[in-house]
């Protein structure tokens, strides 16, 4: 799954005419607010101010969750108050020193990245513009344990983050080099040399993918635009298997949600 894919979608979401969203996020642009489908769709908002076009949108498997919807319900009402707040005061800000305001927008989609008998994993691509030059992108991960009713970071399931980077970072490391070199023909142009060099585990967001419905064989690390690459490259998102070394360091009552990738 290329999630970069979706966040590109959710920033032209955010990008587009009232009706356009509307249509994009199968609400109906009038009321603002789509209902949570009875038919499996997702649950999608969208509210738009003169100051702020809102989009905030999670997928069916999440309604079938309550305790989980009613948090993603929270978070959208968070996410959406902090904005319309940051948006009415550059507005007014704007008007008051007559000069012209450009309006806000935020769009963040979840999607599924993998959904096994205990552990539903999630992933979201956040695209915000505040007045600048341009807007701004990254990710968010999370998983939901069945089991224990809890929300995790996949990070949670190993013993540290950093035992999880030594058991990763030369096989993330290869592939960000073989996307650069293949996205940038060798040379980059766009950006300076700091770039060159391979992020951490804490620049990046992991994604827990599974290629069999069972059980987690491997893990995305995406790097949002400026953390591996300059912003006109966008974001690089490299998949990694799960190999033995990764199995040892999870803590052991998750090891039963991880294979060998075949």
């Amino acid at each position: 799954m290329k999630i970069a894919t979706s966040l590109a979608a959710v920033a032209l979401i955010a990008c587009s005419s009232p009706q356009d969203m509307g249509e994009a996020v199968g609400t109906d642009a009038s009321d603002g607010a789509g209902p949570a489908s009875e038919t499996g769709q997702p649950r999608e908002i969208m509210i738009e101010t003169d100051s702020l076009k809102f989009v905030y949108a999670w997928p069916a498997q999440v309604l079938a969750i309550p305790a989980l919807d009613a948090a993603f319900e929270v978070r959208a009402q968070g996410e959406h108050d902090e904005y319309a707040a940051y948006a009415a005061e550059a507005k007014a800000d704007a008007e008051k020193n007559d000069y012209p305001f450009r309006g806000y927008d935020f769009s963040k989609g979840w999607e599924v990245a993998a959904d096994t008998p205990r552990f539903l994993s999630l992933v979201a691509g956040t695209y915000a513009y505040t007045g600048g030059a341009h807007g701004n992108s990254w990710f968010d991960a999370m998983l939901w344990d069945r089991r224990a009713e809890a929300e995790l970071a996949p990070t949670d399931l190993f013993a540290s983050p950093a035992a999880l980077e030594g058991a990763v970072r030369e096989a993330y490391c290869n592939g960000l080099k073989s996307e650069r070199s293949e996205r940038l023909g060798g040379s980059r142009t766009n950006g300076p040399d700091i770039f060159d060099s391979c992020p951490a585990l804490d620049e990046l967001v992991m994604v827990l993918g599974s290629s069999d419905g069972e059980t987690f064989d491997t893990i995305e690390l995406l790097a949002a635009p400026y953390v591996a690459g300059a912003y006109a490259e966008g974001p690089y998102e490299v998949t990694v298997p799960v190999t033995q070394p990764v199995i040892d360091v999870a803590k052991p009552e998750y090891r039963a949600a991880f294979s060998l990738a075949n």
